[in-house]
């Protein structure tokens, strides 16, 4: 039977990055769930055993409100769950040594919410130290990075860079490259072929069929690091949020000894959005001109109105060379490593 850690937050985006967080990392040996919906997680309670319920404090409640229907409201206290944690957006009093902080009627435990997922993580591994009830994981498995490479300027050399940086890494670990652009050119560095690599990854993903064997026959290998071809047509795009590209990354993390995975990513509300979140890094490619200046300096605006300022100071902006020009034949990732494009990945190494 799988082991259920569920998250439960009134922001359904908010548990959901979570949990694809708590995934990815593979910091419990606990499947994260996400509810922003308190019957529907008592519901799902009666079906799965919940290891650990990690809730936002305000489902607390010191007595039961009157339903619409007269009937006693479900509360978060009325969740089986073998251990129980709660995030608070309020400053804590009484904190531990570890981040978290004991109840004044209770020994449950808070953690402050508006934090990296890592600290979050940290807090709840530490208090779950002793208990039976959640296993931590003894050995670290297999890191996993995911880059993103993201910029709202046009024409800036943001594929270039990210097969140039795909390239890099690739002489010493397993990477994967995924473009998800609605209109790329990447299709002839596989002579030409158009089939439809990423759409049926995403089918197979939604079938819950994307397995090991799957992921290799969607895969093509271009200057010793792997791609799955992007959409042929751009209505595939349509139906797909953010939290798809998640997922499928997520899956791909399972289901692959891939080491590094670079996104490559030309819309952001939809896509970079979710995908930015369970990054280890993220790339903003840009140009010096005023337009272009303007335009970066509006995103950053942006992600710290609508984010905070963690998430601009995840944002890693370079002002990249032109793309290398030679009459060398080969490859266009390997023409890159040539000029100062090569240069400028190899300095940056790996995270």
């Amino acid at each position: 039977m799988e082991r259920i850690m569920a998250v439960a937050a009134p922001e359904l985006k908010y548990a959901e990055r979570l949990c694809s967080y708590i995934n990815r990392k593979n910091a419990f040996k606990l499947l994260a769930v996400p509810f922003n919906n308190i019957q529907e997680l008592k519901d799902y309670s009666e079906r799965h055993r919940i290891e650990l319920l990690l809730a936002d404090e305000s489902y607390l409640g010191s007595y039961k409100e009157e339903g619409r229907d007269g009937e006693d409201k479900t509360l978060i206290t009325d969740i089986d769950a073998s251990v129980r944690m709660y995030l608070t957006s309020e400053t804590v009093t009484g904190l531990r040594e570890d981040g978290a902080a004991y109840g004044t009627e209770s020994m449950e435990i808070f953690i402050p919410k508006y934090q990296p997922a890592e600290g979050i993580i940290r807090s709840v591994l530490d208090n779950a130290e002793g208990i039976e009830a959640v296993r931590i994981v003894e050995e670290m498995e297999r890191m996993v990075h995911v880059i993103s490479v993201y910029s709202p300027v046009a024409r800036c050399g943001k594929s270039s860079f990210a097969l140039a940086y795909c390239r890099e890494l690739a002489r010493k670990n397993r990477v994967l490259y995924l473009n998800l652009e609605e209109f790329t050119g990447v299709y002839e560095l596989a002579g030409g072929m158009r089939s439809d690599g990423l759409s049926e990854a995403m089918y197979l993903m939604k079938q819950g069929k994307l397995n090991t064997a799957g992921i290799r026959d969607l895969t093509d290998n271009i200057s010793g690091f792997d791609w799955i071809r992007p959409v042929n047509d751009p209505d595939d795009l349509r139906a797909l949020s953010g939290e798809d590209y998640a997922s499928l990354i997520n899956e791909i993390i399972k289901n692959s000894d891939y080491e590094y995975i670079v996104v490559d990513m030309n819309r952001y509300a939809g896509q970079a959005d979710a995908v930015l979140s369970i990054s280890d890094a993220v790339y903003m490619p840009s140009s010096g001109d005023r337009l272009s200046i303007s335009k970066r300096d509006a995103f950053y605006e942006y992600l710290k109105k609508e984010k905070g300022d963690e998430w601009v100071k995840r944002v890693n902006c370079l002002e990249l060379p032109d793309p290398w020009k030679t009459e060398i034949k080969g490859p266009y990732p390997d023409i890159l490593m040539y000029g100062e494009m090569g240069d400028l990945v190899r300095r940056l190494g790996g995270v």
